[in-house]
């Protein structure tokens, strides 16, 4: 059976600066992972990265690591693009509670994304709340198909 295969590990800081955000979404480093970080409310601001390990089609579940540190819920959504086309993305939408959180998904739910030509990823926290919020992410990775 194939192993995982970690589209980024973000306990290295170098991932880190591959990634880009909109206001007021601000992305740091905190030796542990990637911290998307907003002091106030916001509808819909990301963060996105070009990714170059394309091919998602024979993979099973998409797994983010995360960890919500702010005090309420907040809404996070993943996005993937195929073919750089805005027409081709499939959004993934979950409520994040306080506290460590695994957001997990079937990649075959992309399904307006081409599977096998997946362009770029985007982490986006939706309406934002007047407080702000803060959520730490530390693995994106792909599990493959299981035999059964």
């Amino acid at each position: 059976m194939e192993p995982n295969r970690v589209i980024c590990d973000f306990s290295d800081a170098a991932i880190v600066k591959k990634w880009s955000a909109d206001a007021p979404i601000v992305l740091s480093h905190d030796n542990t992972g990637m911290l998307l970080t907003a002091d106030k409310k916001a509808k819909y601001p990301q963060a996105s990265m070009a990714i170059s390990d394309k091919d998602w089609s024979g993979f099973q579940d998409c797994v983010v690591e995360m960890e919500n540190l702010g005090d309420k819920p907040q809404m996070l959504v993943f996005r993937a693009r195929s073919n750089d086309d805005n027409g081709q993305r499939s959004d993934v939408h979950e409520t994040i509670p306080k506290g460590k959180y695994e957001m997990r998904f079937p990649v075959a739910g992309l399904k307006k994304t081409k599977q096998d030509a997946i362009t770029k990823i985007y982490l986006m926290t939706l309406n934002v709340p007047e407080d702000g919020c803060k959520i730490r992410v530390t693995k994106l990775y792909l599990e493959p198909k299981r035999a059964l």
